[in-house]
């Protein structure tokens, strides 16, 4: 009972002190935001007149009540405890949606008018406009509705433990998340605050908005293909050497060396990819089968050496990487 009412007091501060529309984003992230207790607008951007928004105010109260409810649910009988939250969180989800379906058709009626007068796409009054950090929340809170709707069931703990191949990379997201924000919250003002005079709620909300910023940059690669498929080119390489560390892991070993090993993996895809003659669909696969006998080979030198000799694996692989480091910069 400690832990939702927690984070019902968490998510209530939270959506009273968030701005929760971008109305307007200029080039450097310093925007005009919308909130509970009105607009932010560190830079004096200025909004047109015709952009009605006085929806806002009654949605965040509408949010609050919804928390208001919910809280009040967790002390009422089990039956229905689970039936109140399971319909706050189908109802917050429906709530959610028609806010930013207001949202953006407000955003679309001002530079629709603007584009129909023949003013050009990039020069629309309301340009990268989008939700802010109190949508965000009061979206994973109708998420976190039914979720406790479910763990207030018989089995609820037995349900995360079957689903913990989502449960554990979800929390571990959510945990880089939060210590991401701490380190840009201490490490940068917010967005516009520099060289303005701002009330604490205005500094405070400019330094949310640079959160949520922050991370609309790092994700904005997923809204598209080519994104996702550069994300893919990335992570891979990463992915396949944690699972190397995590294999040597549960054989009770240490292998220090991923680095070496990725980079020698890496050498024997270029001498293939490149030298090797033949078409395309023949060097591909080839080249791919390179790297993994090259990252094989540069992990079983030190499994030899602990097999035969006895020698320390994290001795060896640490000094690996170096002479892989050194072998990549004389090729």
């Amino acid at each position: 009972m400690a832990i939702p009412l927690l984070i019902n007091g968490l998510v209530l501060v939270l959506l009273s002190l968030s701005p929760w529309w971008v109305l307007k984003r200029e080039f450097g992230g310093v925007g005009v935001l919308a909130g509970p207790w009105g607009g932010v607008d560190p830079q004096g951007l200025g909004l047109p007149e015709s952009l009605s928004i006085g929806w806002i105010g009654p949605l965040v109260w509408v949010w609050i009540a919804w928390i208001g409810i919910s809280t009040l649910l967790l002390f009422l009988p089990q039956p229905i405890r689970v039936k109140g939250l399971y319909g706050l969180g189908i109802g917050g989800i429906g709530l959610w949606i028609l806010g930013l379906i207001t949202f953006y058709q407000s955003i679309g009626a001002v530079n629709g008018a603007a584009l129909a007068e023949g003013i050009s796409g990039a020069r629309v009054p309301l340009r990268r406009a989008s939700p802010a950090l109190g949508v965000v929340i009061s979206g994973l809170y109708a998420l976190w509705l039914l979720l406790l709707a479910r763990l207030q069931q018989p089995g609820g703990k037995a349900f995360l433990v079957r689903r913990r191949a989502v449960v554990v990379p979800g929390v571990a997201l959510a945990l880089a998340v939060l210590v991401g924000t701490g380190v840009v919250w201490i490490l940068r003002p917010g967005l516009g605050a520099e060289g303005a005079d701002l009330s604490p709620y205005e500094a405070w909300v400019t330094k949310l908005d640079l959160v949520t910023y922050t991370f609309q940059l790092l994700f904005s690669p997923l809204t598209d293909l080519s994104g996702i498929a550069q994300s893919l080119l990335l992570a891979t390489p990463l992915i396949l050497t944690g699972l190397a560390v995590a294999f040597a892991f549960h054989g009770g070993l240490f292998n220090i060396g991923a680095p070496g090993q990725l980079t020698l993996g890496a050498i024997a895809t270029m001498v293939v990819g490149v030298y090797l003659p033949g078409p395309r669909w023949l060097v591909l696969p080839l080249a791919v089968l390179a790297a993994a006998a090259g990252g094989a080979l540069w992990g079983g030198l030190p499994g030899w050496l602990k097999a035969r000799f006895g020698a320390h694996e994290v001795i060896n692989t640490i000094m690996l990487n170096y002479i892989a480091q050194s072998l990549f910069l004389f090729l």
